[in-house]
């Protein structure tokens, strides 16, 4: 069955469901979803697990986040990696580790924050 008579069957169905009072439409033409690709990164426009990391710290600064609660904030497979990450971003654009208690999960540890200046 071609696209024009499933929606064709469709309208005709909603006109029963419409009596009933239940607010139904359908489009006139299927709707287009477009992906829209990641500037920058790795393979395919994918963002690396250093540009995450990044983005995650910038938006809560200044509010510092632990390694544990970056990876399981990004779904990382090893907190290693959020370690990896957060101490390659310290020393440029304002990026501090530091003892403190983590946003997220409250607990005194090793922090990452950027400093708002």
């Amino acid at each position: 069955m071609g696209q024009p008579a499933v929606i064709a069957q469709l309208r005709s169905r909603i006109g029963d469901v419409a009596g009933s009072g239940l607010c139904v439409s359908i489009p006139e033409r299927p709707l287009l979803v477009r992906r829209i690709p990641f500037i920058g990164g790795g393979m395919q426009g994918t963002p690396t697990i250093l540009e995450r990391v990044r983005s995650l710290i910038e938006r809560l600064a200044p509010a510092p986040i632990c390694d544990e609660c970056i990876s399981e904030k990004l779904s990382l497979s090893w907190k290693s990696q959020a370690n990896q990450a957060a101490r390659e971003l310290v020393g440029r654009d304002d990026f501090e580790r530091l003892s403190d208690v983590c946003t997220i999960c409250g607990g005194p540890k090793i922090t990452t924050r950027k400093a708002l200046r």
